[in-house]
């Protein structure tokens, strides 16, 4: 039987508890699967986390998420892939072309392989310019649309081909309106590979995951706040955790080994105790 891949796509930022327990499910099915995890290496003109430092990015910036990044794949033992590994030239140079074609007021009716990027970029857009509209003859505005729309297009394009290459049968994702979480959803649901998204309860105690294909829902109590908060020898797990992984793997309909769903309680059991 040929050993599924799974891809893991956590965020750096933001979603802490989201990702913690996506680290805690990849430790727990790593050994049966192939775990994939593709992140953003800093070469893209803009991203969602720019907000967070008041859109005056550094280099030290782009490596503290990438640092962050290695450890969720350390953790999880997933294979990491880079996104620019996905990204031609070819691809750099066509959505370059295609940019310089546009006058400034026609950003944002501007199609690209089916999508207007413009309004992807306006949740970045807002944060940058508090919520002032955007003017076609602000020159201010007109760069900041330029360069984030190029790297809406070239997420989207190297997002697309990764999935293309690896063929992964599901997708663990959290719920985000982040640039590179869009392109994810959209590529996979075009491509017709299962997604399943986390998301936070209104109260914070618990994470819903979504299907994306069938629409079903499954909610699981919040255990962990850190996945950095257990240590990675799954044998001291609290019994409860390793329940509830085993439930949410279930949910997926991930086809673990019969040795990797026992429980404690039915090891207990079986010998007596």
């Amino acid at each position: 039987m040929s050993v599924p891949s799974v891809l893991f796509c956590p965020t750096t930022y933001g979603h802490t508890v989201q990702t913690s327990l996506l680290a805690l499910l990849g430790r727990h099915i790593s050994q049966h699967v192939h775990a994939m995890q593709l992140r953003c290496n800093g070469a893209l003109l803009h991203c969602d986390r720019d907000a967070t430092t008041s859109f005056h990015r550094r280099f030290e910036s782009c490596l503290e998420c990438m640092a962050q990044s290695s450890d969720f794949a350390t953790w999880t033992g997933a294979s990491l892939f880079q996104v620019t590994a996905y990204l031609p030239a070819a691809d750099v140079e066509r959505s370059k072309r295609w940019l310089s074609t546009l006058e400034a007021d026609e950003l944002p009716e501007a199609h690209f392989d089916g999508v207007v990027p413009f309004a992807w970029c306006t949740d970045l857009f807002n944060a940058r310019f508090q919520h002032v509209p955007f003017q076609a003859h602000n020159k201010q505005h007109e760069l900041f649309m330029r360069r984030h729309m190029l790297s809406v297009i070239r997420t989207r394009l190297s997002v697309r081909r990764f999935l293309f290459t690896h063929k992964p049968e599901l997708i663990f994702a959290v719920e985000s309106q982040e640039v590179f979480s869009r392109a994810l959803a959209e590529s996979a649901q075009d491509i017709g590979i299962n997604l399943i998204t986390l998301s936070s309860s209104i109260d914070g105690r618990r994470l819903e995951l979504e299907q994306w294909h069938t629409g079903q829902r499954f909610a699981v109590d919040l255990l962990i706040q850190d996945y950095k908060q257990v240590r990675h020898d799954m044998d001291t797990w609290p019994e409860e955790l390793r329940e509830q992984l085993q439930s949410i793997a279930q949910f997926a309909q991930l086809d673990l080994p019969q040795r990797a769903v026992q429980t404690s309680s039915t090891m207990r059991a079986m010998h007596g105790r």
